[in-house]
């Protein structure tokens, strides 16, 4: 897997051709640690598993942009199989 930081992310993030995307200019949401987009409310359609982004750095989740980047989404899966 090529190490691959958000700007590089940014050029091949395919989030604009999404179509639950609202453009207010936030992209690879795939890097998120923190949050989701304060943009966007509704999944309508996810194309992450597309995204040359996605296999590079070999992601497992989606929907990105409602549910948080891949850490986040990692961390949350992580504390639910400890239950």
């Amino acid at each position: 897997m090529k190490k691959i930081d958000k700007k590089e992310a940014a050029k091949e993030c395919m989030c604009i051709e999404c179509p639950s995307y609202v453009d207010k200019g936030e992209l690879a949401f795939c890097f998120s640690t923190k949050s989701r987009s304060r943009a966007i409310k509704v999944e309508k359609g996810c194309i992450c598993r597309g995204c040359p982004v996605f296999y590079r750095k070999e992601f497992s989740h989606v929907y990105f942009c409602t549910r948080g980047g891949e850490p986040k989404q990692t961390t949350k899966t992580e504390r639910k199989h400890k239950r």
